[in-house]
């Protein structure tokens, strides 16, 4: 059951059960009557919820809402040039169900997965990611951003870490170059998406201790 829902691993599930070996421990796995069972529920159940995020994507477009990240702006910037005759097209228009999203995930031909609370990244070989940083993600091909909760937020706490470091004397390049970074692809994605807000203004000390790339050979 833990295993299936992914809450553990095996070497976690092995030192709870105190099991003296992970094959102790993966011949109960394997042996639990209803593991197969439940594994395939979680999996339907999981697809179900994939889906439902990308039909929601597709119609916040279809609705004209801005979406955010690299392959949010690219599909967005097609639905505008095409306008309503980007729907009408018999494929398209189909993006809108969440069932044809959800055959599309059940045969591999789509996937998509949460980075962070309304980002989600459709690259299978991100699936793994266990650190989220926006500097990659605003403008990354793969990923798609519908609203700005956790941009925000990440941005609250950047302004706050560069400050508290540049009033107490403590920052650095290295952690000047990470908020400032931090700040700016917040800011973007809030500007993609259309969301109001009220532009940080870097101290001067701080911006000074980036590297300007454009001289570098």
């Amino acid at each position: 059951y833990l295993i299936g829902y992914e809450l553990l691993s095996f070497p976690q599930l092995k030192q709870q059960l105190g099991h003296l070996s992970l094959e102790m421990t993966r011949w109960y796995a394997l042996n639990a009557s209803s593991f197969q069972k439940m594994y395939r529920e979680v999996k339907t159940e999981r697809n179900k919820q994939q889906a439902e995020v990308l039909a929601r994507i597709y119609n916040k477009m279809a609705n004209k809402e801005r979406i955010a990240g690299g392959l949010g702006l690219s599909l967005t910037d097609l639905v505008t040039k095409e306008g309503k005759l980007h729907f009408e097209k018999t494929e398209n228009k189909r993006k809108l169900s969440s069932e044809y999203w959800e055959t599309e995930i059940k045969a591999n031909r789509a996937h998509i997965h949460a980075i962070a609370p309304g980002m989600y990244c459709t690259k299978r070989e991100c699936d793994m990611r266990i650190s989220i940083d926006l500097s990659e993600c605003v403008d990354c091909g793969w990923d798609l951003i519908e609203n700005v909760v956790f941009a925000e937020t990440a941005r609250m706490d950047a302004m706050r870490n560069l400050l508290f470091l540049h009033d107490s004397g403590e920052l650095n390049k290295s952690a000047a170059s990470k908020y400032i970074m931090q700040i700016r692809s917040a800011e973007k994605i809030m500007t993609d998406i259309g969301f109001e807000y009220e532009h940080f203004t870097i101290p001067a000390e701080a911006e000074a201790m980036l590297i300007d790339v454009s001289e570098v050979a």
